[in-house]
């Protein structure tokens, strides 16, 4: 079974060695797996970037974008993005989930998603250099601007 401190546990081994993991284990936080809205389609797998923003976008009252890293069926965290329902719980439209998935993100407000040229197909925001720069060197600014949801 794959627990939230296996996650937690891949963020402190690799907080020294990586930006983006630093910054998702000081502003993120962990995420419940809920079961796909009755009214969300499942999405291809390897996209998760595009159709989480799609969906956010689309629907931006009831859902948020989430990046981070996730754990479903594998011990490995991988980089990953999903949304958050206004309960906040995990809506993931690319993984066919388990119940034992673990979640560790920060949430975007969506108007981060509509101002970005950020290419969605491949990298999503934190693994993008010009974006992931501007965060990781003032990430408390951003935290002023309102860029992470709360």
């Amino acid at each position: 079974m794959i627990t939230f401190s296996t996650l937690e546990q891949y963020l402190d081994l690799t907080y020294e060695y990586d930006q983006i993991t630093r910054l998702v284990r000081d502003f993120g936080r962990r995420w419940e797996w809920a079961e796909l809205p009755a009214d969300v389609g499942a999405g291809e797998l390897r996209r998760c970037f595009p159709q989480a923003r799609a969906l956010a976008i689309a629907q931006p009252t009831r859902f948020t974008y989430v990046e981070g890293y996730a754990c479903n069926r594998t011990p490995c965290p991988i980089h990953h993005a999903w949304c958050v329902d206004e309960r906040g719980f995990v809506v993931d439209p690319t993984w066919v989930v388990t119940e034992n998935a673990s979640y560790f993100g920060i949430a975007f407000e969506a108007e981060i998603l509509r101002c970005t040229t950020v290419d969605f197909e491949g990298w999503g925001l934190l693994r993008t250099p010009m974006f992931s720069e501007k965060l990781i060197v003032t990430p408390e600014r951003y935290l002023q601007l309102g860029v992470f949801s709360g």
